[in-house]
This record gives C-alpha cells, structure tokens and sequence, in this order.
C-alpha cells in the first residue's frame, strides 16, 4: 500500500509541475508576442520618419519653418 501511495502522489506532482510549467509558456508566450508587437510598431514608425526626412528638400522647407 505505500509504494502505491508513492506512486499516486509522484504521479500527481509530475502533474502538478507539468501544469505549472505549461502555464508560465503560456504567459511568456504572451509577454514575446507583446514585445514583438510594439517592436514592430515602433521601428515601422522610425522608418517612415526616415523616408519622409529622405524625400523632404529641407532646403526649401526651412526658411518656411523660420518665418513662421
């Protein structure tokens, strides 16, 4: 009766931890995703300031700038 005794309750915390271990997948499973996310936003953002300051003729642009 003891050995099955142990068998159930190792069997239950192999489960116990596999349930752990699949939730804290779970949440950094979320938390990359997130992260991935607004990296992308942002460096998409950074980009088109780069084309649109590659396209502008600043020379022409800034003595508008200045006289307002």
């Amino acid at each position: 009766m003891p050995n099955t005794l142990r068998q159930i309750s190792a069997q239950f915390l192999i489960s116990s931890l596999s349930q752990i271990l699949y939730a804290f997948q779970i949440q950094i499973a979320v938390f990359i995703e997130i992260f991935i996310h607004e990296r992308a936003r942002r460096i998409e953002v950074q980009n088109v300031l780069r084309k649109v300051d590659a396209l502008m003729d600043w020379s022409m642009v800034s003595p508008l700038l200045k006289a307002v």
